[in-house]
């Protein structure tokens, strides 16, 4: 939130069951009034003022205590933290409302609704996805209604949006066909996945290199996170049947190396041949073909992959990274009906993600096992609540369901702590613990281009837009031809009133 508002225009806050008013210096809770001494006051004030932001501990000396050299900074602002904490029925051990960011300061986590003599001010949350994308508009909380915008306001919004999104985005593209993407923190190299080529001849095939392509991304983009990034399926899609050169694809992603594959299906045989290039030379590092039954399909991924990190060793992962998660046998019927499922869910209208949803739950029915198919159901759950395809409880309910479900089988799958995280944040507004699972998800698959859109998403809702543009910047460079990617910028500035 962009918080230019003083206290002459903004005259209560409302938060849970809470009122404070700043006209009076009172804190009622249901209606009943809740003694609070001066300086518990201006802490509270200054947290509200900053709901979502992290105060620090200087600003809040600066603010509260600039001349008193006399006194003990830490005891008195512990002390007067404590009897906010106290006054609200929080604490320092559950930080319900009151986090505390460790070496920095505090945050205030819930949803702060301001009010003023003309009528309430609409909070700042919005449902970023639903919005851009064209979906119901604000969602329901298991206890709480969100705001409704006005009709008009809802127009001029979206008009903005797309008006801001064409200009931005276009500029964005040509400006990464022409300059390298900053990069932040230590180097990572980049690998770009083409599209397998299904040499079977069956277009009813096609779901199955597909799939495969999919599966390889996301297997790559956990071998060795801290230094090897894998080009999202987006992006890597639209060079499906292109024919394109390697230095080509890799000047348009930015791709240190290509990995070019193709796919043929006899019965239950399959054969892969993979080939792995190096961009800055066009020079081909291993070639390799697999001939194996459908049913070994996971393990040949994850021999490719293990492949790729110990061809690399020398020059990008140190020491090289084997797959860190056990492939385990997958009943092939299961398998055939998860990469259905994952094809249906891409393309995103109504029909497709209610077939999607229906072959993920016949894949975790024909293998219960099979934890990414539960993980997948769950962000399929979770993109039609969000859009307005189920109603808020059923979707994020099942989601959470399906999630914990993949959690329980194998918590090492970033996505399924992404889905995890959603739930917290869109249905249960738990602000601490969807933070720390969007944390996860992308510690564990840091080349989640989605996932980064989503941690933002949390973000910016928190009025964290620095943050927030920070994952935003780094899911462009993972899927540089992603509209909702471009989307989420947008809106990001949007929200940030830039």
């Amino acid at each position: 939130m962009n918080r230019q508002y003083t206290t002459d225009i903004l005259e209560k806050a409302r938060f849970e069951d809470f009122e404070v008013d700043l006209r009076t210096a009172e804190v009622r809770r249901n209606g009943h009034k809740i003694k609070l001494q001066e300086k518990p006051f201006q802490i509270l004030c200054l947290l509200l003022e900053r709901a979502g932001d992290t105060v620090t501990r200087e600003e809040l000396k600066q603010r509260l205590w600039p001349m008193d050299s006399l006194i003990s900074f830490e005891d008195s602002l512990n002390t007067n933290l404590n009897r906010v904490r106290q006054a609200l029925g929080d604490s320092a051990s559950e930080q319900k409302f009151i986090r505390t960011i460790p070496r920095q300061g505090y945050r205030f986590t819930p949803l702060v609704t301001w009010t003023n003599e003309n009528g309430r001010v609409p909070p700042v949350r919005l449902e970023p996805t639903a919005f851009l994308i064209g979906g119901n508009g604000m969602t329901e909380s298991p206890s709480r209604q969100a705001p409704v915008f006005p009709g008009h306001l809802w127009v001029a919004l979206t008009l903005a949006v797309f008006v801001i999104l064409a200009l931005g985005g276009f500029a964005y593209q040509q400006g990464l066909r022409h300059s390298a993407p900053a990069r932040g923190g230590s180097h990572r190299d980049t690998i770009l996945v083409t599209p397998f080529e299904d040499l079977s001849g069956n277009p009813s095939q096609e779901y199955l290199s597909d799939g495969l392509t999919a599966e390889m991304i996301t297997r790559l983009g956990r071998i060795s996170p801290g230094h090897l990034s894998a080009i999202a399926r987006s992006t890597a899609m639209q060079y499906k049947g292109a024919h394109k050169p390697i230095e080509e694809m890799a000047r348009e992603t930015h791709a240190d190396y290509v990995l070019e594959g193709s796919f043929q299906r006899q019965g239950d045989r399959v054969r892969i041949i993979s080939e792995l290039f190096r961009a800055r030379d066009h020079g081909i590092i291993w070639t390799k073909a697999y001939d194996r039954k459908t049913e070994d399909l996971l393990t040949v991924q994850r021999e490719v992959a293990d492949s790729i990190a110990e061809s690399l060793s020398l020059e990008v992962l140190t020491p090289a990274g084997r797959s860190s998660t056990t492939t385990n046998a997958v009943i092939p019927e299961a398998y055939d009906a998860y990469l259905k499922g994952m094809l249906q869910l891409n393309v995103r209208s109504r029909e497709d993600i209610r077939k999607s949803i229906a072959s993920l739950e016949l894949a975790s029915r024909r293998d219960v096992q099979f934890a990414p198919a539960y993980a997948t159901l769950a962000g399929a759950y979770n993109m039609s609540a969000a859009w307005g395809y189920l109603s808020p409880t059923e979707g994020y309910r099942k989601a959470r369901s399906a999630a914990q479900n993949a959690l329980a089988i194998d918590d090492t799958l970033g996505d399924a702590h992404l889905a995890n995280a959603e739930v917290l944040h869109e249905y249960d507004w738990d602000w601490a613990g969807a933070e720390q699972e969007y944390i996860r998800g992308l510690e564990l698959n840091p080349s989640s281009a989605m996932g980064h859109v989503l941690y933002a998403n949390y973000l910016t809702d928190g009025g964290r837009y620095p943050e927030a543009l920070a994952e935003v910047r780094r899911a462009q460079q993972l899927d540089p031809s992603s509209l909702l990617t471009h989307s989420m910028l947008c809106f990001v500035h949007l929200r940030s009133r830039e």
